[in-house]
Formats: C-alpha cells, sequence, structure tokens
C-alpha cells in the first residue's frame, strides 16, 4: 500500500525543510527603486515527515527578503523558536492550555527593530 502526503503537503505548498540564506538574488524584470525595504511573512511550515492534520497548521515560519536600489540584496527563512517547536504540547490533561506552546505562525509585526511573530490562538512569541 502507497501513503501519498496529503495535497496540503506536496508541491508548491510543501514544508520548507531548511533554514536558508541567499545573497544577490536574481530578478527578472526591473524593481522601481523607491521600493525599499525589507519584507516578512509568517506561515505555517510543518517540520519534515510531520502531517499537522490540517494546512493551517504547522510550527511558524518567517520569510523575508530586502529590497533596496531595484535590487533583491537578500533572502533568509527562520523557523519561529518556540516552545510548540520544541515539542511542548498546547492542550495538557487536567491542566490549563500552554498558552506559550503555539506555533506562532500567523501574523510578523516589527517595532523598534525586533520583529515579533504571532499567532491568532495565544500571545506574541519573542
Amino acid at each position: 500500500m502507497t501513503v501519498t502526503a496529503p495535497a496540503s503537503l506536496q508541491g508548491h505548498l510543501a514544508p520548507v525543510p531548511d533554514e536558508t540564506d541567499a545573497l544577490g538574488l536574481p530578478v527578472t524584470g526591473t524593481l522601481p527603486p523607491e521600493l525599499c525595504g525589507r519584507y516578512m511573512r509568517n506561515g505555517p511550515n510543518p517540520l519534515p515527515g510531520q502531517d499537522p492534520g490540517h494546512w493551517f497548521a504547522g510550527h511558524g515560519m518567517i520569510h523575508g527578503i530586502r529590497l533596496r536600489e531595484g535590487r533583491a540584496e537578500w533572502y533568509r527563512n527562520r523557523w519561529v523558536r518556540t516552545r510548540s517547536l520544541d515539542g511542548a504540547p498546547f492542550i495538557r490533561p487536567g491542566a490549563a492550555p500552554d498558552l506559550t506552546a503555539v506555533p506562532a505562525n500567523t501574523h510578523v509585526t516589527t517595532t523598534v527593530r525586533r520583529s515579533s511573530p504571532w499567532s491568532r490562538s495565544a500571545c506574541r512569541t519573542r
């Protein structure tokens, strides 16, 4: 019997298995030189070999790209270091949910040069 991964874990939706740094990215076409800054996105990204059961589930991974003067200077991605990533359960038998053991996979905000990932189900993660 062949076991096939769910559609949410295949193709362009497949989890990114590694943290990556890339410099001097190629650009197809042109970027306006006025477009300057960082774009960051956070989203669910299960660890390799894990099926979180739903495509919105999975540990947070932040992807970022730096644009400056018509160039794409760098891309990097990082796992959001949470208690959930370390294996801590959100639901604990006989106890209240552990609001620090969430995947932090929904949003990312930046204030005073510090980025904070968020999850819709709990508090931000530092």
